[in-house]
């Protein structure tokens, strides 16, 4: 549940600001970092929040793990643990 709601909050965060403030709380939830790259590579991928408002892609130079055929990124493995 817990990481539900890191990606709500990454998919939310629309400015450079908002989103270095939504990775600080999708990290502080337990999501870690390489799943927060995984995600935000996603969500540029399927442009679902992915451009932020000065039209800058939310990563650059990044290799993409996913594509648009498949869900979003999986935990890795890691069952979500309440906190």
């Amino acid at each position: 549940m817990a990481h539900e709601i890191a990606k709500a909050v990454l998919e939310q965060a629309k400015t450079p600001v908002q989103r270095v403030k939504a990775i600080r709380v999708a990290n502080q939830l337990g999501m870690p970092l390489h799943l927060i790259e995984q995600y935000l590579d996603w969500l540029d991928a399927v442009g679902g929040g992915g451009r932020m408002a000065n039209g800058q892609s939310r990563t650059s130079n990044v290799e993409r793990r996913t594509s648009h055929a498949e869900g979003p990124p999986s935990n890795g493995g890691e069952a979500d643990i309440e906190r």
